[in-house]
């Protein structure tokens, strides 16, 4: 999928119903990357958007009782090492967090 193809999905507000039907973290990591760009064009800063991303990975952790020490050093490669649910689970939360940032942005612009 082309960036403009997920920013299509994202306007149209049939994103999270994409992610849902995705259970392959190199797919989903695909549309992580295309909305992660596409925030940024959006005028999101990468600031903003990397403290969203760790905030979900620590709720995300939270909720799949991981070790937080495992969680602060958490990367989409390693998401490979814990069940394939959490790393699921843990982009798509991530991606969502994504377009949450972007309409924020947008709504205070």
């Amino acid at each position: 999928m082309r960036y403009q193809d997920i920013w299509e999905l994202y306007e149209s507000g049939d994103l999270d119903a994409v992610i849902q039907m995705f259970d392959d973290i190199d797919a989903l990591d695909t549309i992580h990357t295309a909305m992660f760009e596409n925030a940024l064009d959006a005028g999101v800063s990468e600031e903003t958007l990397k403290a969203r991303i760790s905030d979900v990975n620590f709720e995300m952790g939270r909720k799949h009782m991981l070790d937080d020490r495992d969680v602060a050093y958490l990367t989409r490669s390693s998401m490979m090492d814990f069940s394939k649910e959490i790393g699921v689970d843990i982009m798509r939360g991530q991606i969502r967090a994504i377009a949450e940032t972007i309409k924020q942005h947008l709504d205070q612009q």
